[in-house]
């Protein structure tokens, strides 16, 4: 006994003890990560030793880890250490749809609850399955593991554990889901008709509603012609970025992608080539929506607006949930998504035998993603050694 504290060996790694200017008894324990010490409130020596061989037995048996929770090599604890530091960076950012905000929403909803009372290396290939294994997608699949990544790199980073503790994380064969639905010739003929209806809808509502609209009918026969991504890819579309090349009496256009997957793609460099009608479909928007008087192209070049947000530029409205509400207006099946107009443009493309290599560097993707698309449509493409079949029919949405 010091003549500052009473100190009481039970066990290797246990003893209890009592400060000269305390009243209660505490605990120690050490356990794989630190020292647990915590108070027993009570003086009395036999109950303060029954206390302490409870919190032994609880650690070593695992009945109640909770207890020793506050350890920072919590899968919990470290979760939320990756959720903070992602949603800092979301904030800065602000891109609500980038893969930090996608880790995040995994980390907390799905990994975090499902690993709460495991601390990091408890964290094997068996428990990690549990997660892994759910993964309906190979994009699902890629962001589990690479949340598990994160978690690791984390715990190796702050010395929870050696590069060496750390397992190989699993993969699985993920089912082939369904593919995202295209629209055929009759249904893109009743989203046309359906427009004019949804857009007369906002009146009455606040100017902006109808103006979302408007954008969204131009959007929808844009990305039907040119294939470009919803979201952050068409929202990055800017009009002082269109170049032109004549031959032959005639006109070719393009515009720089600048937002969404591909925005360090060759160092930012990536371009899509558009039509004429793809380029009508801008110079409207410039009239209609930016009140632009002069939009031939050199003129159209001159302004440094970006095409498909509202007037009040630095908006970036989510059309796939005004789509969303398109689709409940003209009752049409919910299994289609902005992407849905993507997706017809790819498989318009395969259906006309377009080079698979040209399509895939012109729509910001791989071979291999597009060669999946034809695994789906063999059947199809196919068509003419089984019926015969009509023309494609181009639909512009704007037009009546």
């Amino acid at each position: 006994m010091s003549d500052n504290y009473e100190y009481i060996r039970l066990r290797e790694g246990l003893a209890i003890y009592k400060q000269k200017q305390s009243k209660n008894f505490y605990v120690y324990l050490k356990t794989e990560d630190s020292d647990f010490r915590r108070s027993l409130r009570t003086d009395d020596k036999e109950e303060a030793t029954t206390l302490a061989y409870s919190y032994y037995f609880s650690y070593t048996k695992n009945l109640t880890p909770e207890i020793f929770e506050q350890s920072k090599s919590s899968v919990s604890k470290i979760c939320d250490a990756l959720i903070e530091k992602f949603t800092k960076h979301i904030e800065q950012t602000k891109n609500k749809k980038s893969q930090q905000a996608a880790h995040a929403a995994i980390l907390e909803k799905e990994i975090k609850p499902s690993f709460s009372k495991l601390k990091v290396k408890q964290l094997d290939v068996q428990e990690m399955r549990k997660v892994i294994d759910t993964a309906n997608s190979k994009t699902k699949l890629a962001n589990y593991r690479k949340c598990f990544k994160h978690i690791f790199d984390y715990a190796v980073e702050n010395r929870l554990m050696k590069s060496f503790e750390v397992p190989d994380i699993p993969s699985t064969d993920v089912k082939k889901s369904d593919s995202r639905a295209s629209f055929s010739d009759e249904l893109l003929l009743k989203i046309k008709d359906s427009f004019p209806s949804f857009i007369d809808a906002a009146n009455g509502r606040k100017a902006l509603t109808r103006q979302y609209r408007l954008i969204l009918r131009e959007m929808c026969s844009f990305m039907l012609l040119t294939g470009v991504r919803p979201g952050e890819e068409i929202l990055s579309l800017n009009f002082s970025t269109l170049e032109r090349i004549s031959k032959n009496d005639s006109y070719a256009y393009s515009i720089k992608i600048d937002g969404g997957k591909t925005k360090n793609h060759e160092k930012g460099l990536r371009r899509i080539s558009i039509c004429s009608d793809a380029f009508s479909i801008l110079q409207k928007l410039a009239r209609d929506i930016h009140c632009i008087d002069d939009v031939g192209f050199n003129d159209l070049k001159k302004n440094n607006i970006y095409a498909f947000r509202p007037s009040d530029n630095s908006k970036k409205p989510d059309f796939s949930k005004i789509f969303e509400q398109f689709v409940e207006h003209s009752k049409i099946d919910s299994i289609y998504t902005l992407y849905s107009f993507r997706h017809t443009y790819i498989t318009n493309k395969l259906l006309n035998k377009t080079d698979i290599y040209l399509l895939a560097k012109h729509c910001g993707t791989s071979v291999a993603m597009i060669e999946q698309y034809y695994d789906k449509l063999e059947t199809t493409l196919r068509a003419t050694e089984l019926v015969s079949f009509t023309h494609l029919v181009k639909i512009d949405m704007s037009k009546s």
